[in-house]
């Protein structure tokens, strides 16, 4: 992945042409509108170019000012960046990196495609019921540009359970989506932690047996009165 370093107010502040923001068409599409708590939600963008002139743009995949806008079950709406700006520190220097977007051109009529993991990306943002969700774009000041709003049904199941604690398990996966993981299994089973942030080897060893303590009550308790009463009103709480 290309990055650059540069100071957050220029990423914040970069925009386009005002004309060429007001040629942007964003069209949204979820390829499963129904999702189970813990799987893929596939959030599908395309940019459509409706004017008559070349339009030029950054990757909107990459860019700050475009975002995920969520209105969820609860009736409040929280907004997600698509552009990711890291930190790195040089000796006593620290900066912010942000992640570089490549330009697209596209001709009067074309397309600009592209698709995002809403659960992996930003998982503290699902929950379980009824969301809509849009895509806006700030890249210019003149004009911001929103897509079609679109309905998101999430279900916590018994499927969200070992999905949930593959999750957790994998130290491959951001510590996010691990940490979220937990939370929700912890819903289930209230007294699960672990310890994501820099664990030692002996906090290693002992986040694998909390987990394999817990597919244990799981395997003994799937399918149970209690259990099931549990799934319900995660359900209801969301």
């Amino acid at each position: 992945m290309a990055i650059r370093i540069v100071p957050l107010v220029l990423a914040l502040s970069a925009g386009v042409n005002p004309m060429s923001t007001s040629q942007k068409e964003i069209r949204v599409s979820l390829s499963q509108p129904k999702a189970v708590l813990g799987a893929p939600i596939a959030l599908e963008a395309e940019y459509v170019n409706r004017g008559g002139q070349k339009l030029t743009f950054r990757d909107p995949a990459k860019t700050w000012e475009v975002m995920l806008a969520i209105k969820l079950p609860d009736g409040s709406e929280q907004r997600a960046h698509f552009g990711r700006i890291f930190r790195r520190d040089t000796g006593t220097v620290s900066r912010q990196v942000v992640e570089d977007a490549e330009e697209v051109e596209l001709a009067p009529g074309a397309a600009h495609k592209f698709t995002e993991d809403v659960w992996q990306r930003w998982p503290g943002l699902v929950r379980p019921g009824r969301s809509t969700l849009r895509v806006v774009d700030r890249t210019s000041d003149a004009h911001t540009v929103t897509s079609n709003a679109i309905e998101l049904l999430v279900t916590f199941t018994e499927e969200s359970v070992p999905r949930l604690v593959e999750l957790a398990r994998d130290e491959k996966v951001p510590t996010e989506l691990r940490q979220v993981a937990v939370q929700w299994l912890a819903r289930l089973r209230p007294g699960l932690t672990l310890t994501f942030e820099h664990p030692t080897a002996e906090q290693t060893r002992a986040n694998q047996a909390a987990l394999d303590d817990f597919s244990a009550w799981w395997g003994a308790n799937k399918g149970g009165k209690r259990t099931n009463e549990a799934i319900a009103q995660i359900n209801r709480d969301g």
